[in-house]
């Protein structure tokens, strides 16, 4: 059987709601790159329950629904900067595997395509 993750909902902290699409698309775009692997089943929040959609008890309810790991994270946009911030955690144990910040400048938000 292969591993699957769950893809937990990125949380916005920002100052800024015109840059609240951020955690919306970085979320999408995990999604679709995870799931292009081939050896990797990936959970979704629509696959969840609405009362088990955000926090721990989303991570809980990734592992009761059998998923080896969860991929959570946030967005914060504060003083012309976007952070992103994204951890994959093991659903058995609760060991962080791996975490990774991401800063930008917001003006160059959209421009970076790469």
């Amino acid at each position: 059987a292969y591993p699957s993750i769950a893809v937990l909902p990125m949380t916005f902290l920002g100052e800024s709601h015109r840059h609240r699409f951020v955690s919306s698309a970085l979320g999408e775009e995990l999604i679709a790159s995870l799931s292009a692997t081939g050896w990797l089943r990936v959970r979704t929040e629509a696959s969840r329950t609405p009362a088990a959609r955000s926090g721990i008890r989303a991570r809980r309810d990734s592992r009761n629904g059998g998923a080896s790991y969860s991929l959570g994270g946030s967005v914060i946009s504060a003083g012309g900067r976007i952070r992103v911030f994204v951890q994959i955690e093991d659903d058995e144990t609760g060991n962080v595997l791996l975490t990774h910040r991401h800063l930008q400048k917001t003006r160059d938000l959209l421009l970076d395509t790469g």
